[in-house]
């Protein structure tokens, strides 16, 4: 119904919120939990990278800031080398 209610007027409505959504979630919620724990990231549209040591905390993280939004994703890692 929400996705019917936005796409409504026209449909760009729909994928705009759910962009602000998904940048207020990471940007609002995840953000402040890594630097209250002093761990570097970078986010990447819906992706965090972080140093490999981090990777389970970052998971706890990802899972406690979507949880409240009823969402709770399959998280897949990659390993990434950098120059």
């Amino acid at each position: 119904e929400y996705i019917l209610r936005k796409k409504a007027k026209s449909y760009k409505d729909f994928p705009i919120a759910m962009q602000l959504l998904e940048s207020s979630t990471f940007i609002d919620s995840m953000v402040p939990l890594f630097a209250a724990a002093e761990i570097p990231l970078l986010t990447i549209h819906d992706s965090v990278l972080v140093h490999e040591s981090h990777a389970d905390i970052a998971e706890d993280f990802m899972r406690h800031a979507l949880a409240p939004l009823g969402l709770y994703p399959t998280i897949k890692r990659e390993e990434m080398w950098l120059l």
